[in-house]
């Protein structure tokens, strides 16, 4: 009898050992799937810094070019970052201005912030950027802005993510010739 016992305890305890692996084995899964997503995530978060970077990056030379013509042109960042490439959209757009009416003038003077002295010197019109004062007065003309479109776009585990930025710039009156009408 003694024995009989000894194997039916030996047994159990056998069976105990199975189940507790099986109940690890399934809990190291879940672990290592978190990993594998934590780890993935990062990756993603890295990429989209990256792409930030290289979006500004592309913008300020575009906003740097004296003569940007209009259309679209694509390219890549050469080996340091070659998932990524980046698009670069430009349009113009005519704007019709509108009449501003005459603001009065406080009667106690009060001091301009450096920024307000270097409108007023250059004649911007409050309210629209790039248009003189004169022709802000009058309305009615067209102010052509430059619109920059710059993309950035890559490829991680078979998933397209992108970043852009669009900016406006006014265009100056020497690089209107290429206006459609």
């Amino acid at each position: 009898m003694i024995r009989r016992t000894q194997t039916g305890r030996l047994g159990y305890v056998l069976v105990e050992v199975i189940v507790s692996l099986v109940v690890f084995s399934i809990g190291m899964v879940a672990v290592m799937r978190t990993f594998s997503v934590a780890a993935n995530a990062r990756g993603v978060a890295q990429d989209y810094t990256v792409g930030n970077f290289l979006c500004q990056k592309l913008m300020s030379e575009s906003l740097a070019m004296p003569e940007l013509p209009e259309g679209s042109t694509e390219g890549n960042f050469g080996e340091e970052y070659f998932i990524q490439r980046w698009s670069r959209t430009v349009k113009l757009i005519k704007v019709q201005m509108v009449a501003v009416p005459e603001v009065q003038q406080a009667p106690k003077k009060r001091r301009l912030s450096s920024f307000r002295r270097k409108l007023k010197r250059r004649g911007i019109a409050a309210g629209i950027p790039g248009a003189p004062a004169a022709q802000a007065q009058q309305g009615g003309k067209e102010i052509v802005f430059r619109e920059i479109t710059v993309t950035v776009s890559w490829t991680r585990r078979s998933a397209q993510y992108s970043v852009f930025a669009e900016t406006r710039v006014p265009v100056r009156d020497g690089a209107m010739s290429n206006v459609r009408a």
